[in-house]
């Protein structure tokens, strides 16, 4: 069961079988797969509208009347109209004659490259609801792209220049990040680089990768969080000079980014369900009847529903003259999904309806589900916290002062930060008095360090004698990946889908900003789009994703039940085992803090504060590499463990033994050509007095990490680490 916890809801998900009824499975699967390849064609399609859009606006021609364009729910909306081909018709007013000019642009835009012929990709199915999640959704995801990417555009665009001009890298990795910096934080650049020639020749073609500012007294930033659509043609055009430009730079050093979020894959994502999705897509004229009939023999009033339209109502409409509350809404909601799913008799009744035993709380269904047919994830909330539902428009001045409420915090959290190293250990701030309860709560439990990793270590925890790994290999066998790839590989075999993908398809990059490109690439997934859905449709790979979160909890859960089973027992440096690990018995004995710890006994998971490494967070910024899972199995962790971040400057340079920040990567001679090989991953002590030499870097972080940690919880008003 999975546990995601967003202020007071949370979501458990697990096996779909037995939640719908038979009588409606295949329904719910066709309205998956029908929402799947509308809303993938549909992002398709917005990305070459908008590619034609860059095209015609650089080459000096207009596009319609629109002078800018915005990725917002009506174009995404529209283009769902179009990859179905239904019409859009116009209710009147200037905004509707503005969305009946870009549906026809964008009916222009998907002819141009499937051709006035092309069938699209109706449905029979009621699904505007369910769509309008899937607009919504897109839409978030191409602002939270932007935010979160943009400043790698300009800085990898600035590095390949510098590279074309002959700096060499690491110098060009620091000028691109200096200049990226000061143009979107308004910091310094340093004299040596503010003075570089080619700095101050090329300043202001730089300048020209970022927007102007809208707030001339903000820096850049705050523009991307207010507007980010203004960011969005500065990212295409340097994906356009990155394919184009830079001919003597390797291809590793100019690799695309993608500014559009895009669903490529046949594989079926997963859908969101609401009481309004679900009825509008289940329901008939008999079932509505039906429906109302049982629900006035059981609360004494019928609800108003003559068609599925009026599926879409408030509540107000469909009561006339009673006052619903919160409460009666949600009842009404819980009515419709019991009337159309098991959900009162279904075997994951006990995980949606419960009450948690710490805390007395009691979670019902929030009458929402997401699912690809395989697996479904339900929505849990509160009982007390149903009032959030009905939600009151803010007028301008709310607005305004929750604006000047956010301000003011903001400066107040700026304000601790200065006084923070002002304060004395008899300080008695609400900083000082809050930390000193935090050292009382874990003072007396048992403390482990852990450095989280990339590969082939995703973990190491250590109490400072001890160290546990957590590698991927081992992750990949518990969730059987080998098995997995292998049936996947024989099943795009089958079909030559597999040499068409690697030898024809990635020919034509699908992050192209190139309209050209870009339209060969989807005419050529299109070619093959009756063999891909063979292969991709094939519950293997839905089956696939399911799999892979339960094995990988289960994997997970079986690590924290080692490290329990491992640190429990407090450590005896006196006995002969750990008297010959000489290596660890010299750091630790240095230290008073780590032999008292190492000495504590922890009886459950609870009794463990694990001091977590707060480096994982950006390692998955690194293009080519595997992801690291670290975020979500610190999550897990938390569930089980006291889980305390922990800043990690320097644990990887310092060594435990002579606390000299004396390691550095092992070299080994290359025997065919006598060059030197760097281990990353082994470090060596350069320090000529200390008695140790060599470490594995994830180690000594985590020893490092823990030692810090210790610290910081001996003197609480201490928080540089």
């Amino acid at each position: 069961m999975k546990l995601i916890h967003c202020n007071m809801v949370k979501v458990v998900k697990r096996k779909a079988v037995g939640f719908f009824k038979a009588s409606n499975i295949d329904i719910i699967k066709e309205a998956i797969n029908d929402n799947h390849t509308i809303i993938s064609e549909a992002s398709l399609l917005v990305k070459h509208y908008y590619l034609r859009w860059i095209d015609a606006m650089y080459s000096g021609l207009n596009v319609s009347i629109i002078d800018s364009i915005e990725i917002d729910d009506d174009l995404v909306g529209l283009a769902t109209l179009v990859v179905q081909r239904k019409n859009y018709i116009p209710r009147g007013g200037l905004k509707s004659q503005e969305n009946l000019i870009r549906f026809n642009d964008l009916k222009i835009a998907y002819n141009s490259v499937y051709g006035a012929d092309h069938p699209g990709f109706p449905s029979n199915l009621s699904l505007s609801q369910i769509l309008n999640y899937g607009c919504k959704n897109l839409v978030t995801a191409t602002e939270n792209n932007i935010k979160a990417h943009f400043l790698k555009y300009p800085k990898k665009y600035i590095r390949c220049d510098l590279l074309q001009r002959g700096i060499v890298l690491k110098e060009a990795k620091e000028i691109a990040w200096s200049v990226s910096s000061f143009f979107m934080f308004n910091t310094q650049m340093s004299d040596t680089i503010a003075r570089n020639p080619i700095v101050e020749e090329n300043i202001e073609n730089y300048s020209r990768l970022f927007p102007p500012k809208q707030t001339l007294d903000k820096p850049l930033i705050y523009d991307i969080e207010v507007s980010p659509s203004r960011f969005l043609p500065f990212m295409v055009k340097i994906n356009q000079y990155l394919e184009s430009l830079f001919p003597g730079v390797e291809d590793k050093h100019k690799k695309l980014y993608n500014p559009f979020p895009m669903h490529t894959t046949f594989i079926t994502m997963h859908t969101r369900f609401d009481t309004s999705g679900l009825a509008q897509l289940l329901m008939d004229k008999e079932q509505i009847k039906d429906f109302c009939n049982q629900y006035s023999l059981k609360y004494g009033f019928e609800p108003q529903i003559k068609h599925k339209g009026d599926l879409l109502s408030t509540s107000s409409k469909l009561f006339p003259g009673r006052s619903m509350t919160p409460e009666d809404e949600h009842l009404y909601a819980t009515e419709v999904w019991g009337y159309l799913t098991n959900l009162m008799t279904c075997r994951q009744y006990k995980d949606i309806f419960h009450t948690v035993k710490n805390t007395n709380t009691n979670f019902v269904f929030d009458n929402a589900v997401v699912t690809d047919g395989t697996s479904v994830s339900f929505q849990v909330t509160e009982k007390e916290n149903m009032k959030r539902k009905r939600m009151q428009k803010k007028s301008d001045e709310e607005k305004e002062m929750k604006k000047e409420a956010l301000k003011a915090e903001k400066e107040a959290k700026k304000m601790k930060k200065r006084k923070r190293d002002e304060c004395k250990p008899d300080c008695d701030c609400n900083d000082c008095d809050k930390k000193r309860k935090e050292q009382k709560l874990v003072a007396d439990k048992k403390c482990l360090g852990n450095d989280p990793g990339k590969n082939p270590d995703i973990l190491a925890i250590t109490d400072g004698v001890t160290t546990l790994c957590y590698t991927r290999r081992r992750r990949d066998l518990d969730t059987q990946l080998p098995e997995r790839r292998k049936k996947s590989q024989r099943l795009r075999a089958e079909n030559g889908i597999d040499r068409f993908e690697s030898e024809v398809l990635s020919m034509h990059s699908k992050k192209s900003c190139y309209s050209n490109t870009f339209t060969q690439y989807c005419q050529m997934r299109d070619s093959r789009r009756e063999d891909f859905e063979r292969v991709y449709k094939k519950p293997h790979f839905a089956q696939s994703k399911f799999l892979v979160y339960t094995k990988t909890r289960s994997s997970e859960m079986k690590f924290f039940n080692q490290v329990q089973e491992t640190f429990s027992e407090p450590i005896n440096l006196t006995r002969s085992k750990y008297k010959n690990e000489m290596k660890y018995n010299r750091c630790i004995r240095k230290s008073a803090i780590m032999k008292a710890n190492a000495e504590k006994r922890a009886v459950g998971k609870r009794d463990f504060v694990i001091a977590y490494g707060d480096g994982g967070k950006g390692m998955n910024n690194l293009k080519g590499t595997p992801s690291a899972p670290n975020v979500s199995i610190k999550r897990h962790m938390e569930q089980f463990f006291h889980v305390v971040v922990q800043n990690e400057y320097y644990t990887s340079q310092t060594c435990p033994c002579c606390q000299e920040r004396s390691l550095k990567k092992k070299t080994f001679k290359n025997k065919l050509d006598d060059t030197d090989i760097e281990k990353h991953h082994l470090l060596r002590c350069t320090n000529d007095k200390c008695e140790s030499r060599l470490w594995n870097r994830n180690v000594v972080g985590s020893f490092n990490i823990l030692k810090k940690c210790l610290l910081n919880i001996e003197a609480p008003h201490n928080t540089s680490g």
